[in-house]
């Protein structure tokens, strides 16, 4: 599988509620489109599809823009099928710091008794939508109050949202800025993974490298098997400047089958044998001698006592508002050192795109082995939940490559043809040529045919077939 490396930065809402609640919505919306006319919010609900949009994957490209999403909390909410399928999805990139979730209690239910799980088998986080501060309480929601306290709420719900998204024009300018000098970007960093008490922490970092233009590589895991887990880590450090790492006392979500190892633990050890560099945070007031948990205190220990000249990990135990000012720094000395890997350089040695949905994880895993086996140099570009964002970087990266090869199993024949036309129509434009090729190893031949004329698309069964595809023999 793919690392999907990705901007930090979100920048819109998704309102997720019940179609039994559209009075609701329609009174948000009045408080919301000025503000999106000016462009100072971008925000989107369901009724927004437009016709024959596939409703799933629709959904799932906006949720994955969201810096926000908004629940509008009734028991019609909680008994719609399409709400529940959701949720999962949101409390999960919510957990890892991808966006901010705002529930509003609009009408009596019983949401203080019900529990939401996520992530792992092996490492299920419960919770309640209580847990997030919102507007409105259970006890006192919205609809019990009168029509001018509904408008004030909304007022600030407002506000609030265009504070979260900060999509005001001058800081699209900068975006716009940003995307035309992405030769002077600092760096590409891998983000690991952290224990719950350090979940805050890693999420205030990710906004305090937001303003820097990082590109940042913080969705691994997923997978949460551990066989896959390992090979997505190892292929995504190699192509990384800098792996930063965030632990305390707390070993964090252990890996089925992994001899009582975290992620965060088995992290930091693939990262020192496969990453350039590393930067390992400990809190100033660890004490590595009194940690409950004696695997986890000897693993803390070793790491902190270690001979820096012989390893390529830094330890630093500031205070945490430092921890980006030393990424940064970090950062600017392997600049001047010339060590630095440029996303676009790296596209420019590479002859071949591999793109993929989350739902084919396990075959691009594949295909990414057999690749790396065999020294062919190849760039990524894994979508999870369609983000338009990792489109945008599709688009730049399908114009420094002479090969693309879609992974086709579990995703949508709709989801390959979207793709397949994109790259099409870029070469087109440019007049060059562009081998294209869909692996499809659990699709019958007919179901994996999407030539477009003048491009022939050729349909990959195997691994081998992939190498062949490439020029290379097996």
């Amino acid at each position: 599988m793919a690392p999907r490396i990705r901007r930090v930065v979100r920048s819109k809402v998704f309102i997720c509620h019940s179609p039994k609640d559209a009075r609701v919505l329609e009174d948000l919306r009045v408080f919301l489109r000025p503000l999106a006319e000016l462009g100072l919010i971008d925000f989107w609900d369901e009724t927004q599809l437009e016709a024959g949009e596939d409703r799933a994957a629709g959904i799932d490209s906006r949720l994955a823009e969201a810096a926000v999403v908004v629940l509008l909390v009734t028991q019609d909410f909680f008994s719609d099928c399409n709400c529940e399928q959701e949720l999962p999805h949101i409390l999960e990139a919510e957990d890892r710091g991808e966006l901010t979730l705002i529930p509003v209690f609009v009408r009596p239910s019983l949401v203080d008794q019900l529990e939401y799980s996520f992530g792992p088998a092996t490492a299920r986080h419960r919770v309640k939508l209580t847990k997030f501060k919102g507007f409105c309480t259970p006890e006192r929601v919205l609809m019990q109050r009168d029509k001018t306290d509904r408008e004030a709420i909304f007022v600030q719900l407002a506000s609030k949202l265009k504070e979260l998204t900060r999509t005001s024009p001058s800081n699209a300018a900068r975006t716009v800025a940003s995307d035309n000098a992405r030769n002077d970007s600092p760096g590409v960093i891998f983000l690991a993974d952290a224990a719950d008490t350090l979940r805050q922490q890693r999420r205030r970092l990710a906004r305090d490298l937001e303003p820097h233009g990082l590109e940042v590589v913080s969705n691994i895991p997923p997978p949460y098997d551990r066989e896959e887990h390992d090979q997505l880590v190892a292929e995504t450090l190699p192509r990384v400047d800098l792996s930063v790492h965030l632990l305390d006392a707390y070993a964090g979500r252990e890996i089925d089958r992994a001899d009582g190892k975290s992620y965060p633990q088995r992290q930091v050890e693939l990262a020192l044998k496969h990453a350039r560099e590393q930067l390992i945070w400990l809190p100033p007031d660890l004490e590595l001698e009194s940690i409950d948990d004696p695997r986890h205190g000897s693993f803390l220990r070793r790491l902190a006592r270690g001979e820096r000249s012989e390893q390529t990990y830094e330890v630093i135990s500031d205070a945490r508002v430092d921890i980006a000012r030393q990424i940064m720094d970090k950062l600017g000395e392997l600049e001047k050192a010339g060590a630095l890997s440029r996303v676009k350089e790296m596209a420019g040695s590479a002859p071949c795109l591999l793109v993929s949905h989350m739902k084919d994880t396990a075959h691009l895993v594949q295909v990414a082995h057999t690749l790396t086996a065999e020294r062919i140099p190849f760039l990524f570009n894994q979508e999870a939940n369609e983000p338009q964002t990792v489109i945008r970087l599709f688009e730049e990266r399908v114009r420094s490559v002479v090969s693309l090869i879609v992974v086709y199993s579990e995703v949508s024949g709709e989801w390959v043809r979207e793709r397949l036309d994109m790259a099409i129509k870029i070469a087109a434009l440019e007049g060059r040529h562009l081998k294209l090729g869909v692996y499809a190893p659990d699709r019958p031949p007919e179901e994996a045919s999407f030539s477009r004329e003048p491009f022939r698309v050729r349909t990959l069964s195997t691994r081998d077939d992939a190498l062949a595809f490439l020029g290379k023999a097996s």
